[in-house]
């Protein structure tokens, strides 16, 4: 009884301390640079500060900007407020986005998401990797 006991106490303990590290892993991203590849191949350029998020389309040329919050540790929704392309703001404006960190990539890198969309219309793609700028 007493070896299933400590079993049990190790798995707990391994599970909150990984649970933890992937929590303090994905705080990483609150901030910073980003970038991922749209569902054309080209990169959409990220920059989160506070609660805006920033992105410009490398082949559109389309730049929007978004309000950003953190439904949890690693995950956080969406929702467009401004584009500077009638079309974009037409198709998305008011629509929310949650997306889910799934795993963390390399040292704090990069990592896979994936998002449920109202809209299916929305350049993001439902799973990628949203990978840090090397500035």
């Amino acid at each position: 009884m007493r070896k299933i006991s400590l079993i049990i106490f190790i798995l707990f303990f391994a599970n909150r301390c990984l649970a933890q590290t992937n929590a303090q892993a994905c705080n990483t991203f609150k901030s910073g640079k980003f970038y991922y590849i749209d569902s054309l191949a080209y990169p959409v350029f990220v920059k989160r500060k506070k609660n805006r998020q920033y992105e410009f389309d490398s082949y559109t040329k389309v730049k929007s900007m978004s309000k950003i919050w953190w439904i949890s540790d690693c995950s956080y929704g969406l929702k467009l407020l401004w584009s500077d392309s009638k079309a974009e703001r037409k198709k998305s404006m008011g629509s929310v986005t949650t997306v889910v960190i799934t795993k963390i990539i390399g040292n704090n890198e990069a990592y896979e998401y994936s998002c449920g969309c109202a809209d299916s219309t929305i350049r993001l793609k439902s799973i990628g990797i949203m990978r840090r700028q090397n500035n």
